[in-house]
């Protein structure tokens, strides 16, 4: 007994059946690539959702002062000047 096939039958059909068993590794009809492919989806997907997470989680926004965010905008949008940018950030944070 090689394998757990029985020594019976023609040598082709016993080395046929031992490639068979061999190649499919114990996995019998080769219905698993389905469960296999799934799993492989399931895993890829939490990662990118992990790495999705990750990055908001760290290019979020910086405050959540709305006062700030205003400030921030209107120095952008060239309403204000620096130095009455800073001089208003120094006014809020006190």
């Amino acid at each position: 007994m090689a394998l757990g096939v029985p020594r019976t039958g023609s040598y082709a059909n016993r080395t046929t059946k031992r490639r068979l068993i061999e190649m499919m590794w114990g996995y019998g009809d080769g219905g698993s690539w389905l469960w296999m492919a799934a799993m492989m989806v399931v895993f890829w997907g939490g990662i990118i959702v992990l790495a999705v997470f990750a990055i908001r989680a760290f290019n979020g926004p910086k405050s959540n002062d709305p006062a700030m965010d205003v400030l921030r905008r209107r120095l952008a949008s060239g309403e204000i000047t620096q130095e009455e940018f800073e001089k208003t950030r120094k006014a809020l944070q006190s």
